[in-house]
């Protein structure tokens, strides 16, 4: 799990950084693009992919526990924005609610004779 002041952090920013993914694949698409271009274009790229993948695993994490044993053990780097780190402690069981009476008598007494 890494922690990177250029991480992303929220979906908004998940959301640019796949648009953003987009138009530059188009842009290295180009066959008249420079090499020395072309692979610092790449390297961003890269980075900016990787970081996308790191925010998704995040919130895999925070929506399934256990995923995160599950990419430790793989090796796999995620990153778990602040909000989510609060949110992973467990919820409180929620007591069950009593059930309601029966609003009539049960059919059992209707042949009873009184």
């Amino acid at each position: 799990m890494a922690n990177n002041e250029r991480a992303i952090k929220n979906d908004d920013q998940y959301q640019k950084s796949l648009d953003w993914l987009v138009e530059e694949a188009k842009k290295l698409e180009d066959p008249l693009l420079p090499e020395e271009e072309r692979v610092q274009r790449m390297k961003r790229y890269d980075f900016v992919a990787d970081g996308v993948q790191r925010y998704k695993r995040g919130k895999l994490v925070q929506m399934f526990p256990g995923t995160e044993r599950a990419y430790d053990k793989l090796g796999w780097a995620y990153d778990v924005p602040d909000a989510m780190e609060e949110s992973k402690q467990p919820e409180q069981p929620k007591e069950p609610k009593p059930m309601p009476k029966p609003a009539r008598p049960p059919a059992r007494d209707f042949l009873d004779d009184d």
